[in-house]
């Protein structure tokens, strides 16, 4: 069985990556969150969720564009948001 392929799998069509989510502090008890987004698509609707006990996500509702032509890395930055435990940034859901 050397060398024989026994099946092909082609692997997922990521259309939206996201790194480097991240805080920093912008003033008594509110932060900036971040994140950088990439995207195949020229717009994408991009929302923050987070969880303040780590077992129940929320969408709060607060989106931001990613708009580029040439699939480059852009940070978004949510303002002076209250504290969460954990943020991640995912795609809105419609």
């Amino acid at each position: 069985m050397d060398n024989v392929v026994l099946a092909e799998f082609p692997g997922p069509e990521i259309d939206v990556a996201v790194r480097n989510e991240s805080y920093k502090k912008a003033g008594t008890g509110t932060f900036d969150y971040s994140a950088e987004v990439r995207s195949n698509r020229p717009s994408v609707e991009m929302e923050l969720i987070y969880t303040d006990d780590g077992i129940i996500w929320v969408r709060s509702g607060l989106t931001k564009t990613y708009a580029s032509d040439k699939q480059e890395w852009v940070t978004l930055v949510w303002k002076s948001q209250p504290w969460h435990k954990t943020i991640r940034v995912d795609e809105r859901k419609k």
